[in-house]
């Protein structure tokens, strides 16, 4: 590793990233028109009170991302945040706005909501899903939420229910969404009339909403990796087909609405994660094994690695004609003194590899790198504190920027949103979802809460320790 290798961390500041131009996308010219894709962009988990921090950077961010949760019917939703009913919403628009960034809503309100019984995740999932009162109280929240983005007028991404479509996939016959059972037009709800209870017809209901109160949101559907039995991200055996699996998962997702909807328009974008903890936080908790591993080979000889995962991404952009965005991506690295792996301070080698392989991204479709989830101010400042440091000669600031919070918005309550997930394929619990937390590192495997501190330090290898030190001495 030599000091060329560290500046390559230096694109993130500026983002003047030399990316060729890809051929035209096959997707919506209404996406088209409403989100950058020239160039790999890049956005982060921001909530309201870490948005000065943001601003002061000095980064170029292009997007700003926020989770919308905590159940639509237990009084505790995202639409109780704010006074008026929904106000929260408007607030992180306008201010997204204001600062020049395309706010991002991750909408994860479905296992959250009451009654929500079941054994695990899928499980409760599932039940809600199929909850007539349930599903009733969901389509009226979504309903606010476009609305509200109506109102705004501006482009908004609206991520919908990560991990959901992955569930569904499972239990899908033959890949199909319209085998699953689902409450749409049995909900009762007035905008979903004589839509099929099905899965398949849950998308194309969320999507006639969309249609009918906010057509300047763009709407995302969740790729898993781990969908179809394996998981893309952490499995070690060389004989997985990346195509093949990317196959099946973006049949399920075309049968969702990606390939029609006679009720309105489909899906624009496919969002995708790569994990819910640093590698890391991961190997300290000794869960790697010969099988699973949450570290990807930089070398692109053994598995998991890059090419692999941008196999399967290319090849989920060229079967479902969407552009890609890369989601909650870990922003630990190895270049920093303080990635010591305590909490907030675990390391990865994604998020360094990533932004100097930006073309590599961006040719297989992603159009979009959206860094981790998180409300830890020290931990996200030290990360554009770092960034800031290569564009002025790898010398640090004394001071980080201080926070402020938009006028009138809150910040959501901590823990509104906390929620026992089950064990996944390899043992990988999934993402965390919900408003961020200000509690410790959590090591609870039952658990959905994504340890989300990272910021930018400390190299691995021993071999290259004695380059640690010197990127040190020019700090």
């Amino acid at each position: 590793m030599n000091i060329k290798a560290v500046l390559a961390l230096a694109s993130i500041a500026a983002l003047d990233l030399v990316v060729a131009h890809a051929a035209a996308p096959s997707q919506a010219a209404a996406v088209a028109a409403a989100l950058p894709q020239t160039r790999l962009e890049f956005g982060l988990a921001n909530d309201p009170g870490n948005l000065g921090w943001m601003t002061a950077s000095g980064v170029p961010w292009g997007y700003r991302y926020q989770y919308l949760s905590a159940g639509v019917n237990t009084n505790q939703g995202w639409e109780t945040w704010n006074s008026p009913t929904g106000a929260f919403a408007t607030y992180y628009m306008d201010a997204s706005s204001a600062n020049g960034y395309l706010p991002v809503f991750s909408y994860y309100e479905l296992l959250q909501s009451n009654p929500s019984t079941g054994a695990n995740e899928s499980d409760r999932d599932y039940s809600n899903l199929n909850n007539a009162s349930t599903m009733a109280a969901y389509y009226a929240n979504f309903k606010l939420l476009m609305q509200k983005a109506g109102a705004y007028g501006k482009t908004v991404v609206v991520q919908v229910e990560p991990d959901l479509w992955g569930y569904l996939q499972q239990r899908a016959s033959g890949g199909d969404a319209s085998t699953v059972s689902a409450s749409v037009s049995g909900s009762g709800f007035a905008d979903v009339a004589g839509i099929p209870n099905t899965a398949q017809g849950f998308g194309r209901a969320l999507l006639k909403i969309r249609d009918l109160y906010a057509t300047n949101a763009q709407l995302a559907i969740h790729a898993s990796g781990w969908a179809n039995g394996i998981d893309i991200d952490s499995s070690t055996d060389p004989t997985v087909n990346a195509v093949a699996v990317a196959d099946a998962t973006a049949a399920f997702l075309n049968s969702a609405g990606i390939a029609s909807n006679p009720y309105g328009s489909t899906w624009d974008l496919v969002f995708n994660d790569l994990d819910d903890h640093d590698a890391a936080w991961w190997e300290q908790q000794g869960r790697d094994n010969a099988s699973f591993t949450h570290w990807w080979d930089p070398s692109n000889t053994t598995y998991p690695n890059f090419t692999r995962y941008l196999a399967w991404v290319a090849e989920l952009k060229a079967k479902t004609g969407r552009p890609q965005v890369a989601w909650q991506v870990p922003v630990g690295n190895q270049y920093f003194l303080t990635m010591n792996n305590t909490c907030g301070h675990y390391q990865d080698n994604v998020a360094p590899y990533f932004i100097s392989h930006a073309s590599d991204l961006f040719s297989a479709g992603l159009i979009a790198v959206l860094f981790g989830a998180g409300k830890l101010p020290r931990v996200m400042g030290d990360f554009a504190k770092g960034i800031k440091a290569f564009k002025s000669g790898m010398k640090e600031e004394d001071e980080a920027a201080a926070a402020s919070s938009p006028p009138a918005q809150v910040t959501p309550p901590a823990g509104a949103a906390a929620s026992t997930a089950s064990v996944g394929v390899g043992d990988r619990p999934r993402a965390w979802r919900g408003p961020p937390r200000t509690a410790a590192c959590s090591v609870r495997l039952d658990r959905g809460d994504r340890e989300s501190g990272r910021d930018l330090p400390a190299l691995r290898l021993p071999a290259l320790r004695h380059e640690e030190a010197a990127l040190h001495r020019h700090r």
